[in-house]
């Protein structure tokens, strides 16, 4: 296991150092809310990525984290961290694998690890990174385990998954663009339990830097081990968007 990190971490490092072509892309997300009256309730959400783009490579690293206490009682608290790479082998096709991690105790599991296997197709393809017109589709293989809440559940810990993602962002001014993502993973090992998340978002860019970003997430969870917990999920966030 120590050798394999540390080949990953030398043929980074080389790729870097032996490629002119090299890029950076950041953005950093951050949102609250705070209400009062009858209901008290306060929330924040961090979201994180990095991309390193070297030749037709791309590395990249994000992170996620939700927060929300109402009267005193933390009622939401979710994080996730991963890393992937994509090559390039078409102009329109992209190969990826990925590594994730995320935990969400309220959602049945402490934490869930997952290595992504699949293919990138574009149906339309951004000129360049300022370029908000995209559409493409994801279709790969997951490895799924849990460290579930109820370890007595009838779910395997260990599944092997079925994931399509598809994106699609379109521009409408050069200070505003929306997009919609869909992504449904679905259980080979027992046909008809999934998982599907749906998001979408209004962005108005207020400066070179700076984005306004209203969104909506919904998630439809079917692998729910803990008796009680409702299916679905959904969010409404405003957001700061930092990209440099």
């Amino acid at each position: 296991m120590k050798n394999f990190k540390l080949i990953i971490i030398t043929s980074f490092l080389v790729s870097f150092t032996a490629s002119a072509n090299f890029q950076y892309l950041n953005e950093s997300e951050l949102g609250s809310s705070t209400t009062g009256g009858n209901a008290e309730a306060t929330s924040a959400n961090l979201k994180q990525t990095s991309t390193f783009v070297i030749g037709k490579d791309k590395y990249i690293f994000n992170g996620v984290y939700n927060y929300a206490e109402s009267a005193g009682t933390v009622v939401v608290r979710n994080w996730a961290i991963g890393s992937r790479i994509d090559h390039t082998t078409q102009k329109k096709l992209d190969l990826f694998v990925g590594l994730n991690a995320n935990g969400n105790k309220f959602s049945g599991y402490y934490e869930r690890f997952d290595v992504d296997l699949g293919a990138k197709h574009y149906l339309s393809k951004p000129k360049d990174e300022n370029d908000k017109n995209k559409f493409y589709v994801e279709l790969g293989l997951r490895w799924a385990k849990e460290n579930r809440v109820n370890p007595d559940s009838d779910f395997n810990d260990e599944i092997i998954q079925g994931r399509l993602f598809i994106e699609y962002q379109q521009e409408l001014h050069k200070n505003f663009y929306y997009d919609f993502t869909l992504e449904n993973i679905g259980n080979l090992e027992h046909p008809g339990r999934y998982r599907g998340i749906f998001t979408a978002s209004a962005n108005s860019v207020m400066t070179k830097y700076l984005t306004l970003k209203l969104a909506y997430n919904a998630t439809y969870d079917d692998y729910l081990s803990k008796e009680g917990l409702k299916r679905l999920d959904y969010t409404y966030t405003t957001s700061i968007l930092a990209n440099f």
